[in-house]
């Protein structure tokens, strides 16, 4: 696969890893995380080795990243969560002014937020709002797992903001990409989260953490889907 160089991410609130991996399928190059769990730092030190790992978002240092290509974010979804209290934007836990400072000064070409879909009613309003004001389109959406083939729905709803300096035209999805040649730890994340068979090796060693990570992970399949769409976006405004 070739790497573009000038395609590259930065992945706020990165969980295990599932929008890195969906970068690294589509040729994208992932620079930094930034995840508060040591155990998910734990899984990002080890199958993503040499990338630089931030813990807390309020200390997240953007000058490096200033001009990246992409942005991503699974923003801690307790506060919108149908299992959870449900507060929106007036929870303590809604960490959304670090995260949209992140993206003011990053000034990426594209983000891609993801969130559980009551995400919608409770906060979509003010991202897009506070993304817009910033100069960029906001698209809504909401892809359930079993749309790439999972056993189970887990519908999420994803926002993507592009940069208004150019006039990017969405096209239809790509194909899937080949699963013959990925290594062990990205099979078994695809095992994790699509068919709920999981291993006890690749840094998955404590089974509660486990279960945590992989249900708040990032469905990969699917981000791969929009990262390559936006990639095709790109090039046919070029």
């Amino acid at each position: 696969m070739q790497i573009l160089k000038h395609r590259d991410h930065v992945d706020l609130f990165s969980g295990i890893g599932g929008f890195a991996l969906a970068a690294r399928w589509a040729g994208v190059i992932t620079k930094c995380f930034c995840e508060k769990s040591s155990y998910k730092r734990t899984i990002l030190e080890k199958q993503f080795q040499g990338v630089q790992i931030f813990e807390e978002i309020k200390n997240f240092q953007t000058d490096e990243f200033r001009g990246s290509w992409i942005v991503t974010a699974g923003i801690p979804c307790t506060p919108f969560s149908r299992s959870g209290s449900k507060k929106g934007t007036s929870d303590d836990r809604f960490v959304w002014d670090a995260t949209f400072e992140a993206f003011k000064q990053i000034q990426s070409d594209w983000i891609l937020i993801e969130n559980t879909p009551d995400f919608a009613k409770l906060a979509l309003q003010k991202v897009s709002d506070d993304l817009e004001a910033l100069g960029y389109q906001i698209e809504s959406f909401c892809v359930p797992a079993c749309a790439v083939g999972a056993l189970h729905k887990r519908e999420r709803i994803f926002i993507v903001a592009n940069a208004n300096n150019q006039d990017r035209r969405w096209e239809s999805l790509p194909a899937e990409p080949s699963r013959q040649s990925l290594p062990d730890f990205e099979r078994d994340i695809e095992r994790a989260i699509i068919t709920g068979k999981r291993r006890s090796d690749y840094g998955f060693s404590d089974w509660v953490d486990r279960i945590q990570s992989c249900g708040d992970a990032v469905v990969p399949q699917v981000a791969y889907e929009i990262i390559n769409a936006m990639i095709q976006a790109d090039e046919s405004a070029q």
